[in-house]
């Protein structure tokens, strides 16, 4: 069954250039951050309808709002153990449901659509409300990025770092690499007051979605 993450929570994205990914770095870990996590690779397929209506209300700015994708950890092309999530955003906040897939070959990118059927597949045997949900959905961006994780005092917000930016276009076949960038992201619940000194790591919020991002990088100009 799909796991409901009931809680709404921020998710503030800003963008910096990856010049200063040294000292972003030291700065989060002199005011008291740890390293939550290993840093790992993520990999993301993105599905949408074929008017690309999750894209447009990104950009439209709709409150309410769902995206859906693919998402595994380690080596892209790989026997990966995926797990599919809804994000689902309303206002400022989101909280998203997830559901755990069945392991599949992915060798290259000619695999996407293989992919696609084995998760509809899957959710046609064991999740019906998320197979309707997807079933007039195909892919339309494969994404994947080095994330680093970090963790603060209380234990309460949550950092990550976004680099290393690889985007394939699943309707065009076209790619872009953006390495000259990073995105941060500052996640903590909806009661909670982050521990965080935003002007010290100079975070300026900002609107940053890789998935409209992706798109717009790989359209056929």
């Amino acid at each position: 069954m799909a796991n409901l993450q009931n809680n709404f929570r921020y998710e503030r994205k800003y963008k910096l250039d990856i010049s200063d990914y040294a000292i972003l770095v030291h700065n989060i870990l002199s005011d008291g951050m740890k390293v939550h996590h290993p840093a790992r690779y993520i990999n993301n397929v993105y599905f949408d309808s074929l008017d690309m209506e999750s894209y447009f209300e990104n950009v439209e700015g709709e409150s309410k709002r769902s995206k859906y994708r693919l998402r595994w950890y380690g080596e892209r092309f790989n026997l990966i153990d995926p797990i599919f999530e809804v994000k689902m955003k309303q206002d400022q906040v989101n909280k998203k449901e997830t559901l755990k897939i069945s392991e599949i070959e992915f060798r290259n990118l000619d695999d996407v659509e293989k992919v696609s059927e084995h998760l509809l597949s899957f959710m046609q045997e064991n999740e019906t409300k998320l197979f309707f949900d997807m079933f007039n959905k195909t892919p339309s961006l494969l994404n994947g990025y080095e994330r680093d994780y970090f963790l603060s005092e209380d234990g309460k917000t949550r950092l990550t770092i976004d680099r290393n930016l690889f985007f394939y276009n699943c309707r065009n076949n076209q790619q872009y690499t953006q390495d000259n960038m990073m995105v941060v992201e500052v996640k903590y619940a909806s009661h909670v007051i982050p521990k965080i000194n935003f002007d010290k790591f100079e975070l300026i919020l900002g609107k940053s979605s890789k998935y409209v991002s992706g798109i717009d990088y790989t359209k056929i100009k």
